[in-house]
């Protein structure tokens, strides 16, 4: 007897025959980036989204990578709004699934977390650290004038008579929760924090009787640190960016 080819349709019950006719009619609907509910447990008939993708900032500027590796899905543009970001759908779902944004590695091991406030045409991400790096060192007077020894500060300059502006990374938010000027040659000179900001930090110096100094000693020096609280926000335009993406996956009802 020759040999005839049978269909699945043929070694099942009916039951399971339909069950299968529902998960080709699914796989089918991915192409079109629709998904009907046998692939996903919810009511009958419901149909589905994906939202994903990835965004980087290059240039100052964020936006979706799009290239031969990578391609969105659901996602039309990005707008940097100065204090989040904001992702387009380009379509208006009936209800939200659920939506997940995550830090890649690079973004990760440095303490970056993101999270979504989700709507129906689109998302805003905001941006959190959670680390707090301390900036301080050692800057001395010598012949060559002020200068920084140790220590991750970047300069120290004369700012007038009895003032040095010492810069250095910047300390987020620039409202310290510790600042310490430790001064050399005890019993000669009094160092007292001055003016701050976010990557700067002036040291006022004072002889004994508080008077402030009129001329730089070569026995001058200090060791200056700064410690700020962990970050409650960054703004997107404060972000690091090179090879570092913020990964977004959901899915919504439409």
């Amino acid at each position: 007897m020759p040999y005839e080819q049978q269909s699945w349709t043929d070694k099942v019950s009916p039951v399971n025959a339909e069950r299968m006719n529902h998960i080709e009619a699914g796989i089918a609907a991915v192409d079109s980036k629709v998904i009907p509910s046998p692939l996903v447990p919810a009511e009958s008939g419901n149909q589905y989204r994906i939202i994903a993708g990835a965004i980087r900032k290059t240039g100052g500027v964020w936006g979706l990578i799009h290239d031969e590796g990578h391609t969105p899905q659901g996602i039309e543009s990005v707008t940097d709004r100065g204090n989040d970001l904001r992702i387009h759908y380009g379509f208006t779902a009936k209800r939200v699934g659920s939506l997940v944004v995550t830090a890649d590695e690079s973004y990760n091991v440095l303490g970056y977390s993101f999270g979504a406030s989700v709507g129906l045409d689109g998302s805003t991400i905001k941006i959190h650290n959670s680390t707090s790096a301390p900036v301080g060192g050692y800057v001395s007077y010598g012949a060559g004038g002020w200068a920084v020894a140790t220590g991750n500060l970047t300069s120290v300059a004369e700012r007038n008579a009895n003032t040095i502006r010492i810069t250095h990374p910047p300390v987020e938010p620039a409202t310290d929760i510790y600042l310490s000027v430790t001064g050399r040659g005890a019993g000669k000179y009094t160092y007292r924090a001055g003016s701050s900001g976010v990557n700067r930090t002036d040291v006022e110096i004072y002889d004994m009787s508080g008077n402030p100094v009129t001329a730089w000693k070569k026995d001058m020096a200090a060791f200056v640190t700064r410690q700020a609280a962990p970050v409650a926000q960054v703004k997107p335009a404060d972000m690091p960016e090179g090879n570092t993406n913020i990964w977004i996956y959901g899915v919504m009802e439409v």
